[in-house]
């Protein structure tokens, strides 16, 4: 929301209804408010506003966190049922239809940088993106990862990221 103060002072204001209607114009889906702080007329509005955001905001981000987690927790458990195979791309493709390449990719990653898959031809440590990897290249289930897939537990794949 965009708060518009002091309306209780209408012969000073700076912003009249032309610099409004290009505010509406530029920025379709954001609201304006009408406030005054003397008054209080609108200010509850704005920061009710921004509380339900916020809110709504850190309620969505623990939501993909948690949907990120049984992603990861379906695709360790898929790998770690392959046994010494493992799985390649294109068999993880085949089982996770429903799931963005790119967020299974990113998932793999999360799952190798947490020593719990590992990439079977890059060698110990060393950290190649899946995206950049051919399709028939596979993973498998580090004895961490196997303990983990078979585990109801969850909480050793939590990734935090940095912002």
């Amino acid at each position: 929301s965009i708060a518009l103060n002091k309306v209780d002072r209408a012969d000073a204001m700076a912003i009249g209804p032309k610099e409004t209607a290009w505010l509406r114009e530029t920025f379709p889906l954001v609201s304006t408010v009408m406030t005054s702080a003397a008054t209080g007329s609108g200010v509850e509005a704005v920061f009710s506003g921004v509380i339900d955001r916020a809110v709504d905001g850190q309620l969505a981000e623990d939501r993909s966190r948690h949907q990120a987690r049984l992603l990861r927790h379906a695709i360790l458990g898929f790998v770690s049922r392959k046994g010494s195979l493992g799985a390649s791309k294109t068999d993880l493709f085949a089982n996770f239809k429903t799931v963005m390449p790119a967020s299974l990719m990113e998932e793999l990653d999360h799952l190798v940088r947490l020593d719990l898959l590992r990439q079977e031809e890059s060698g110990p440590k060393t950290f190649v993106k899946t995206a950049s990897m051919p399709a028939d290249f596979r993973f498998k289930s580090t004895p961490q990862g196997q303990k983990i897939a078979e585990s109801p537990s969850m909480e050793e794949l939590v990734v935090y990221e940095s912002r």
